[in-house]
């Protein structure tokens, strides 16, 4: 079993990046789990969802406190939420909307909000990149892309082919990755 955790804040969408990644992740023949955990919180608040996907029914209902994988949404959240805690690099990836900076081992990065903005995906602001996101980790572990553009299609509210467009920039972002699954 794998366990993502991806953090974000209110409003950009963790949750949505979340269902969007289980969805397809389902589709291509996994089991799979997903949940966010967030109080009160308002828009612009730390927020995270879980995933977790097996080979097998994955009966585990607790929190993910050692992610094989982490998603970070905000790059600006690594100055206020310690998205490394539990994370082991050995074993997964960490894919962070960010330019390209100096990589530690399993890091990679996503310029996520210039593709948002291309797709005209929330505002200048506050750009919405889960699809993106979800995208380029999709590629990462090895999942094509055609279960992430059904999930898209499934769970995408507005701007659906903005989405799916933004979803392709995401995936061919990192170049083929193909790795765990």
């Amino acid at each position: 079993m794998r366990e993502i955790r991806i953090h974000g804040r209110g409003g950009q969408g963790a949750v949505t990046a979340g269902i969007i990644l289980a969805q397809a992740l389902f589709n291509s023949g996994k089991y799979v789990q997903t949940f966010p955990i967030f109080g009160v919180e308002r828009r612009g608040a730390p927020v995270a969802a879980y995933v977790r996907m097996g080979d097998s029914e994955i009966l585990q209902r607790y929190n993910v406190y050692k992610p094989d994988d982490v998603i970070v949404l905000d790059s600006a959240l690594l100055d206020v939420v310690d998205v490394y805690d539990g994370w082991a690099p050995l074993n997964g990836f960490m894919l962070i909307n960010d330019r390209e900076r100096e990589q530690n081992r399993g890091e990679h990065f996503v310029d996520a909000k210039e593709i948002a903005w291309k797709h005209g995906l929330g505002s200048k602001q506050s750009p919405v990149v889960n699809t993106i996101m979800v995208g380029a980790f999709l590629n990462l572990i090895g999942v094509n892309s055609k279960y992430g553009l059904d999930a898209v299609e499934m769970h995408v509210p507005a701007k659906v082919e903005a989405n799916k467009e933004a979803f392709m920039d995401g995936y061919k972002s990192l170049g083929h990755q193909g790795g765990l699954i």
